[in-house]
């Protein structure tokens, strides 16, 4: 995806949000966050 349509992608949470990503990851439309797992390189 390219421009507006893009979603920004980072692998860890700055500190002072931290607290409320386990309240984002059942929220995630497409289930994409994952809470607890070690992920690494291609899909699953």
């Amino acid at each position: 995806m390219h421009g507006e349509e893009g979603l920004p992608y980072a692998t860890t949470v700055a500190d002072d949000r931290v607290e409320r990503v386990p309240q984002a990851a059942p929220a995630c439309p497409v289930q994409t966050v994952h809470l607890g797992e070690e992920v690494s390189g291609g899909a699953r």
